[in-house]
Order: C-alpha cells, then structure tokens, then sequence
C-alpha cells in the first residue's frame, strides 16, 4: 500500500516507487586525430546490449509502455577539441534495435570550458 505523503503546502499525494533491473554491455571504438593546429577531432561509435530483467511499470493513459528483455543500442559521438581552451561534444543514441514494439532517439551537445 502506498501511502500519502503531504507536502509543505498541505497538500496530500500517493508516493510510487518504481524499480529498474538492467545489464548494459558493449564496445565503444574512438580514434583521437590531431590536426596539428591544437585542435583534436575524436569520432567514436558504440554497440551496447541492454537488458531489462526487472521492468519499471509504466503505464500512462491505460497504455504499457514498460520495455522489458533484450535489445540493442547505437551511438555515435564527435568531439572537437581545442588545447588549452574549450570542447564541443556531439552525441546521438538510437535505441530499440531488434524490439518491434520500442523506439527512442536522443542527442546532446556538450560545451566545455575550463576556467
């Protein structure tokens, strides 16, 4: 039984609790390239597995979209990189390879300076 929990407010709502079992494996491949100038160029690709033994229950609007079982991920990444000053990191995921019923891309950027 979940129980209330009131926030500051005084306003009373149901805690949940979800819980994910998962085992992620897999190789990432980069190769550092420098230009010479002080700027670095890193591409990289990664295959990973995931495998969800223990799914979270999500079910939103009477759909169920908790994913659980084996399935596969691609990513892809570039960085730029200038000695001494800042990097810019791009990255994209594809994941729900080999699940007919799962789908999910995601991208990042990243922007690092030091101080």
């Amino acid at each position: 039984d979940e129980l209330p929990i009131s926030s500051s407010a005084g306003i009373d709502f149901f805690a949940v609790t979800h819980e994910l079992g998962r085992l992620t494996f897999g190789p990432e491949i980069a190769r550092r390239f420098d230009m010479g100038t002080g700027v670095a160029i890193e591409p990289s690709i990664a295959f990973r597995g995931l495998w969800d033994f223990e799914a979270a229950e999500a079910i939103v609007s009477g759909f169920d979209y908790s994913v659980e079982g084996l399935r596969g991920v691609v990513e892809l990444g570039l960085l730029l990189e200038q000695t001494d000053s800042f990097s810019v990191r791009f990255a994209g995921k594809y994941d729900g390879l080999g699940r007919d019923n799962y789908e999910s891309v995601s991208g990042q950027v990243r922007i690092s300076i030091p101080f």
